[in-house]
């Protein structure tokens, strides 16, 4: 990994200033607002462009880099309420999906609309592993503080091989993608904590710290600790993090939820202090998977991949084990089923093999 110079910060800029995709370069809000008369019945939506929540960056801030940096296009936001104000985080970059980011904030005041903070940028390159940007804030609150998760973005250098690293099976090219962590306690001034996936892990790409969290903001705790999913990298394996202050993370593989057309029916337990186990619903259909003309499923009980490995209160039992939870009949795991572990469900159907296309980083541009 390069050290940081300001003559790497320019020459990123200048790399970013050449940048073009002609994919994403055609892309507005108005089309991912637009509403297409063959929708398909998976489809969440249709969105509209709310005017008076609509935030325009209408100057650049001052550069602390002193390279003359600036942006024409600003995305992938993080929203987080404070006070009954909206503090929105953003990617500012100097092309569309270019390198050399930066995040901004700006806060709405419902008397007085938006307004961007005089002090951006809130998060800009400081560190080694930022030399290329600072990109895709997400927020989370927590004990009256404010945990930003970012990706910092890096040149992997000849030398730079982590143990393990197998770049046959992940391909990079030059560019490296870590998870950083800054911690506030007003959403204004950010002290940098640094990397949180460490590269054992990662293999030099990560992204995604979703963190299960309240409609507020605030970051949830599950059987004691806070998770966190990454949405790629880790050499095509996925992960989820475990921390019991969002601040100190360990990562271990594991799979997430086959979200193909095979059915997965699982229960969750719910501790007897919060009353009876919450019905869910629970698809019988082990072919297809559920459309809008598919009829109504059947209430059911299901253990999700949230299944807690310690739990300090009594639980409703698993079937065999105690006395009959109120599963719903034919979507009850049946007695003697081997007790779930955390993050694994009871498919109804074999898992069919996953395959996971990474996208390729290829002439400097960042894949949000």
């Amino acid at each position: 990994m390069q050290p940081i110079t300001k003559e790497l910060l320019l020459d990123s800029l200048n790399q970013a200033l050449e940048f073009s995709n002609p994919l994403t370069d055609v892309i507005s809000t108005e089309q991912f607002s637009s509403t297409y008369p063959q929708r398909p019945a998976w489809a969440v939506g249709p969105f509209r462009q709310d005017g008076s929540l609509t935030f325009r960056q209408e100057q650049d801030w001052p550069d602390p880099t002193g390279i003359g940096w600036t942006s024409d296009s600003i995305f992938n936001p993080s929203l987080m309420e404070r006070d009954g104000r909206l503090h929105l985080f953003y990617r500012a970059s100097p092309r569309k999906e270019s390198i050399a980011s930066r995040i901004g904030m700006a806060v709405h005041d419902p008397a007085t609309g938006w307004r961007d903070n005089a002090e951006n940028p809130v998060i800009f390159p400081t560190r080694d592993n930022e030399v290329l940007g600072c990109e895709d804030p997400k927020v989370y609150a927590a004990g009256g503080r404010y945990y930003m998760f970012y990706n910092g973005i890096f040149t992997i250098g000849k030398d730079d091989r982590p143990s393990g690293f197998q770049p046959d099976n992940y391909p990079l090219g030059d560019v490296g993608c870590d998870i950083n962590l800054a911690i506030s306690d007003d959403l204004v001034h950010w002290e940098k904590h640094g990397l949180v996936v460490p590269h054992e892990v990662s293999q030099f790409w990560a992204k995604g710290a979703v963190i299960p969290r309240r409609a507020n903001g605030e970051a949830v705790k599950i059987a004691g600790e806070y998770l966190m999913y990454l949405s790629e990298g880790c050499g095509g394996v996925t992960h989820v993090g475990r921390s019991p202050d969002l601040v100190n993370w360990t990562f271990s593989p594991q799979e997430y939820l086959d979200l193909g057309p095979w059915v997965v029916r699982c229960t969750r337990w719910r501790a007897r202090s919060l009353t009876t186990p919450k019905p869910s619903w629970c698809w019988t259909s082990s072919t297809a998977t559920p459309t809008a003309t598919s009829p109504r499923p059947r209430p059911c009980t299901t253990y999700t991949s949230l299944l807690p490995k310690r739990l300090s209160t009594r639980v409703d039992p698993w079937p065999g084990e105690g006395s009959s939870s109120s599963v719903a009949s034919g979507c009850s795991p049946k007695a003697g089923t081997p007790r779930p572990d955390p993050g694994k469900c009871i498919s109804t159907a074999p898992n069919p093999a996953k395959s996971r296309k990474h996208r390729k980083h290829r002439s400097g541009a960042v894949n949000a």
